[in-house]
């Protein structure tokens, strides 16, 4: 049985062996360096901000693409919603 994971408050459990984050640099139990998943974590954010930028000026394609990139890196469930919102705004070009 999978536990709820929270993809929208930052990293808090350690992605390798869920043991309580203490440290930034590395896991205290398995030695994982959190490094990556922090840097893939904060590239989603930028593509998001870009995103939102994007769609508030019209601009849908270039927004879904920076939201898919977003969820490339991270998935979470407010870039989901925003794809989920470019995709209905392009399908009834409102």
């Amino acid at each position: 049985m999978h536990k709820h994971v929270n993809y929208s408050s930052p990293m808090d459990k350690c992605p390798n062996c869920k043991a309580r984050i203490k440290s930034t640099k590395e896991c205290y139990r398995c030695g994982f360096d959190f490094a990556f998943t922090l840097q893939c974590e904060s590239t989603a954010k930028k593509f998001h901000r870009q995103a939102l930028a994007y769609l508030k000026h019209g601009d849908l394609d270039l927004a879904l693409e920076l939201s898919s990139l977003s969820e490339f890196y991270y998935r979470s469930p407010q870039i989901e919603k925003l794809k989920n919102f470019i995709l209905l705004k392009q399908l009834y070009h409102v």
